[in-house]
């Protein structure tokens, strides 16, 4: 009896692990599912070994052993072959090598500083900044600052599946810092960063492309802060696990420009010959400008230039140099850069020195904050070539500067950096330059100046926006925000942000936008202005923020009257508002959630700014 149960009990096992391995085998990736292996055996029909008329995973692997891993199945030179994966995901990098020569011994090239330390150096440097990554290691273009450059090239590979995924992040610059596609020599798809360092995984719409050969270039030619970027596992696949898909290529001309005046916002080609701003065909003067958004200058010059690693500096008004910190010593800091040349700068008028780029938004005054390790609080002592010292509470604390990101020795002077007055502008330079000053158009270049260095001759091909300020138009960031009420179910929402813009409808080119203020539910915020008299209009876009899960409304008031309201809707693309205000000096947002509660949640104003017409 007992035998006779045990025999029963191994036959159901028996049966079980059959029904289990066919289980494995009829879900078992095949040539019925996948075009790498319906092209693999139309070349190869002796790899069916079982003759059923379908090549399995299985099979697939044992003629690529046949065939050598430098041969792709049709038998054409094409570098090494991209993994195909049991998941039906084919591999085009993970990039777990440890050096560039077995990248190179892989089909890929390298051009520029990264020559000199590959993916595993990357991880050491990097890993505490990008969050989450693939396998053991991911590759950087950022060595030791952002000065270096360099474009890694892949080997030419066959596009096979409707969608490429990759983690990416760094510098938000396409002109300069991205991943590339190239289709017979033509640019047809390109990701960047958000000027974060944290990973985020991002897909390029290739399905119009399956059946020709593409190849990779990873582009790092920016030499400014935010000038590198992060990547890992690049794979082709199927059905994209990204929300952010990449379906179009953005305009790559560096005369292309987005502008907008009183008529609104356009894109152009915009030149400036013999003291004249020329947009298409027509000219342009300075006093119709509000705003001027353009790329930045060619990649290919920052690549072929060198000079010496640059840092940053920032202003407490606000701007922020690019330059190379040479010492200080006592009260004066030595700086040398291409605009400005070699000048000393009293400690008085500077916020902060940035070593290394640093995603954290921490800036308590008198602190140094590390790549690794806690913030040291104490006082700067002086700056040289290898180390950095602050008195601290251990004494005159010596640290080596390659381990330091950045000291900061006061707040940004939120009066100052707002303080802008008529027929002046914010610029920014596409080597990460941002200035303030009065700007006029002379010959073929655009003077502006400077509170403390006079004037300066800037080249327009150079300038990546002009934002201009006067007593009939101010921009919604620049007007001191008070916030009213702040309220939340565990804890209060954050503040009025500021920041780049960060578009959900990839269609719609980021450069079309040049700064975002998000608000957030359960809050309430006043702003006040002091314009010229007459009637004033709120103009701008408003859209949902990223990923936003639920419905906004936002109501917006002066002197207790309602002016207007609308409900912002999860997932709805950016809308062109114009709000009459009459000769208001004050306005209140109220943002509240609309239905159910959910997380993240808020909206966000694209370029919103008050003009006045008389």
């Amino acid at each position: 009896m007992v035998k006779r149960r045990v025999l029963k009990v191994l036959v159901l096992i028996v049966f079980s692990f059959m029904n289990l391995i066919h289980e494995v085998n009829a879900n078992e990736l095949t040539s019925k599912t996948h075009p790498r292996l319906q092209l693999s055996l139309k070349e190869h029909p002796h790899a069916d070994k079982d003759k059923d008329g379908l090549l399995t995973f299985s099979e697939y692997q044992e003629l690529i052993k046949r065939l050598g891993p430098k041969k792709h199945p049709n038998g054409k030179p094409m570098g090494p072959l991209s993994t195909l994966l049991p998941t039906g995901e084919i591999l085009i990098s993970d990039f777990e090598q440890n050096n560039f020569n077995q990248m190179r011994n892989q089909g890929w090239s390298i051009q520029g500083d990264a020559n000199i330390h590959g993916p595993s150096q990357s991880t050491r440097v990097m890993r505490r900044r990008v969050g989450s990554y693939s396998g053991a290691q991911f590759y950087s273009s950022f060595k030791a600052s952002d000065k270096e450059t360099s474009i890694l090239i892949s080997p030419e590979f066959l596009i096979e599946l409707p969608f490429i995924d990759l983690l990416i992040s760094g510098g938000s610059n396409p002109q300069a810092v991205s991943v590339r596609l190239l289709v017979e020599g033509k640019i047809v798809r390109l990701a960047t960063g958000s000027n974060d360092d944290a990973l985020e995984l991002v897909s390029l719409s290739v399905e119009e492309f399956e059946g020709k050969r593409g190849h990779l270039e990873i582009v790092d030619a920016s030499k400014s802060i935010w000038g590198h970027i992060n990547v890992d596992r690049i794979a082709q696949t199927q059905k994209s696990k990204s929300k952010k898909i990449i379906k179009t290529v953005p305009n790559l001309e560096t005369g292309s420009a987005f502008i907008q005046t009183q008529a609104g916002k356009k894109q152009v080609e915009i030149t400036l010959k013999e003291g004249k701003l020329i947009s298409d065909d027509q000219e342009l003067s300075l006093d119709q400008l509000l705003l001027m958004t353009r790329s930045s200058s060619s990649m290919k010059s920052e690549i072929n230039s060198s000079s010496k690693t640059l840092a940053g500096l920032k202003l407490k008004n606000g701007e922020v140099w690019p330059v190379e910190i040479l010492n200080l010593e006592g009260e004066e800091v030595t700086v040398r850069s291409a605009l400005f040349g070699q000048k000393k700068i009293e400690l008085k008028h500077i916020a902060s020195f940035q070593f290394l780029p640093d995603s954290s938004s921490e800036e308590e005054p008198n602190t140094l904050y590390r790549v690794e390790g806690e913030p040291i609080p104490g006082k700067l002592v002086w700056i040289r070539q290898k180390d950095i010292a602050i008195d601290c509470v251990l004494g005159v604390l010596p640290v080596p500067r390659e381990t330091v990101t950045r000291f900061v020795l006061a707040k940004v002077d939120d009066k100052s950096s707002k303080s802008l007055t008529k027929n002046q502008a914010e610029l920014g330079l596409d080597d990460g330059t941002q200035l303030n000053g009065s700007i006029a158009l002379e010959g073929d270049k655009l003077s502006l100046n400077h509170e403390a260095f006079g004037k300066i001759n800037l080249q327009f091909d150079k300038i990546q926006y002009i934002r201009k300020r006067s007593t009939h138009c101010v921009w919604l960031d620049q007007i001191d925000a008070q916030v009213l009420k702040s309220e939340g179910l565990v804890l209060p929402p954050p503040r009025p942000e500021v920041g780049a813009p960060v578009l959900q409808d990839l269609s719609l080119p980021k450069s079309k936008f040049f700064k975002a203020v998000r608000l957030y539910p359960s809050s309430s915020i006043q702003y006040r202005w002091n314009l010229a008299e007459g009637k004033t209009v709120l103009k701008g876009y408003i859209a949902p923020v990223q990923g936003s899960r639920c419905d906004v409304e936002l109501k917006i008031s002066s002197a207790g009257k309602e002016l207007w309201s609308k409900v912002v809707q999860k997932g709805s693309p950016p809308e062109a508002v114009e709000i009459p205000l009459g000769s208001a000096t004050q306005m209140t947002f109220q943002v509240e959630f609309k239905g159910r509660v959910a997380f993240p949640c808020g909206i966000q104003w694209f370029d919103a700014h008050l003009e006045v017409n008389n």
